[in-house]
């Protein structure tokens, strides 16, 4: 399958243009992360704007219930923009630690986030303490209109968070995930591949 070494403004926008095209991209940035959430170090991401991305995520993906919900990821500077934050909320959705009403002219194109009490546990990006994945996503934004994106633990069912490389790869080939971006390197599957000179067959 094609692999790639993108300088990083090329890698960001390469990867956002797959996000807005409805690919789904494992996401493998920095440190590894422990706790209950992926907060966009070791993070599966997904455009938002469909109920169906929702279910092809948990079917193919997650291998889960259809009805669970994924966690929307917004730069923190436009949270209040998509979501109805009470005082103190851009702070509390740092961590996913809160769950507030989508706002309702947004609901249809957040859909793959939105509950069906038009809710969603909110994470909200702060570029200091993500400057990679905030920068990701305001890319998504310049294409979409909206800078979030769906995220979830870069894991399957049953298995723990992904920590080294070669955990994530074995992931990516065992799931209907599209793309990996490990650091500065790229691998797409041969349906998601963009072929191009600086392409190498791993």
């Amino acid at each position: 399958m094609p692999c790639a070494r993108h300088a990083e403004p090329e890698l960001l926008a390469r990867v956002a243009d797959e996000l807005s095209a409805g690919r789904i991209v494992g996401w493998v940035d920095g440190a590894c992360e422990l706790g209950p959430r992926a907060l966009g170090h070791r993070s599966i991401l997904a455009a938002p704007r469909d109920a169906a991305m929702r279910d092809k995520l948990n079917r193919s993906i997650k291998f889960r219930e259809e009805f669970r919900p994924f966690a929307p990821a917004v730069p923190i500077e436009a949270a209040s923009s998509y979501f109805d934050l009470p005082p103190g909320g851009e702070r509390l959705g740092r961590f996913m630690s809160g769950v507030f009403p989508v706002r309702r002219e947004w609901r249809d194109r957040l859909a793959a986030v939105t509950h069906v009490d038009g809710t969603a546990r909110v994470q909200t990006v702060e570029r200091a303490m993500a400057p990679r994945f905030h920068a990701l996503l305001e890319e998504v934004g310049r294409r979409t209109g909206i800078p979030v994106l769906p995220n979830t633990s870069f894991n399957l069912a049953g298995e723990p968070i992904v920590n080294h490389v070669a955990e994530a790869y074995s992931t990516f080939r065992r799931s209907g995930i599209d793309l990996l971006v490990c650091g500065p390197a790229l691998v797409a599957k041969k349906r998601a591949a963009q072929k191009g000179p600086e392409e190498a067959v791993a």
